[in-house]
């Protein structure tokens, strides 16, 4: 079986090649995301914010797990889980619990686990029938989870089949992934006013077709669709530009802030081989931010050009 790299909201993992992400939700205190196959749900993360001089203990945040399955399973009148094993498990050097449940033709193996580096408390859950062959999957995910990032790594955030990696300072604040544009929006951290986004569409000619034209795609998806929330700019304008040999255009715009500081917008986007429209985007204030955005775009843009 192949596998590939995943990451959403500072979480990495191997898993296999089919595998997608299906529902994902959550805010600064907690979150979790779903990975489905083609036939059914086959994990989910899910965290939950604990400073670290409140850290809970892995071993009864498990006993709380297993007694609120139990009650779940009654209450969707699904057959009653039973615990099959238990043991103390180490995840990314943190000390956690794993559980292996039974119920009907299902398995449920959990792992339960604190990282005091992002004052997390992980629950991951993986499914699978009793008849398949699902140990070396296991073991593969298990083994390469990534829950917490040192100084000035970057973090790995997957859609579709495509990955990039950006400083791990940036947090989701919107996605959308649609058959048509999906895109992902971050914020920096510390630099409330830094956004960073990447979109993309599978058959660029269709979606050009369609909005009449890269400025109208950039003024309404870009500027409303992604940004309108977030920051307000005028006009969007853009120039064509080869990038690695492919059909491209640089757009840009900006605003002047009460602290007279300008507000840029910087952004690329361009047509591969395979008809697919690919894109990343930079709001930064000129004077705080200016260098480091450069070099950030430029490193996303790059990413996004290997997967021509």
């Amino acid at each position: 079986m192949e596998f590939k790299p995943f990451g959403w909201r500072h979480f990495e993992a191997n898993v296999p090649e089919d595998w997608g992400l299906t529902k994902e939700g959550g805010s600064k205190g907690q979150g979790f995301f779903q990975l489905e196959d083609r036939y059914n749900v086959r994990m989910e993360v899910a965290w939950q914010y604990a400073p670290f001089e409140k850290a809970p203990d892995p071993y009864e945040t498990f006993n709380n797990y297993v007694k609120d399955l139990g009650k779940k399973m009654k209450k969707l009148k699904l057959p009653e889980p039973t615990l099959v094993k238990k043991e103390e498990y180490e995840v990314y050097g943190h000390e956690g619990m794993h559980g292996l449940f039974k119920a009907g033709v299902w398995v449920n193996s959990t792992y339960i686990w604190y990282c005091e580096i992002m004052e997390k408390m992980f629950t991951l859950t993986l499914l699978h029938k009793v008849d398949e062959e699902f140990n070396d999957i296991e073991r593969q995910i298990v083994e390469s989870i990534k829950c917490h990032y040192k100084p000035g790594e970057k973090a790995l955030w997957t859609m579709y089949k495509m990955g990039v990696r950006i400083p791990a300072d940036f947090y989701l604040v919107s996605a959308r992934f649609t058959t048509g544009l999906s895109y992902i929006l971050w914020r920096n951290k510390e630099e409330q006013q830094v956004l960073l986004s990447v979109f993309y569409a599978p058959f660029s000619s269709r979606i050009l077709r369609d909005f009449g034209s890269v400025d109208k795609l950039l003024n309404k998806f870009v500027k409303k669709d992604i940004l309108g929330k977030y920051a307000k700019f005028g006009k969007i304008k853009s120039e064509e530009k080869k990038l690695n040999g492919l059909r491209g255009h640089e757009f840009s715009s900006s605003i002047m802030t009460f602290s007279f500081d300008r507000i840029m917008l910087k952004g690329y986007l361009f047509v591969n081989e395979k008809d697919r429209l690919l894109g990343a985007l930079i709001v930064f204030p000129k004077k705080k931010y200016g260098e480091k955005a450069q070099k950030t775009i430029k490193n996303v843009l790059n990413q996004l050009l290997s997967h021509t």
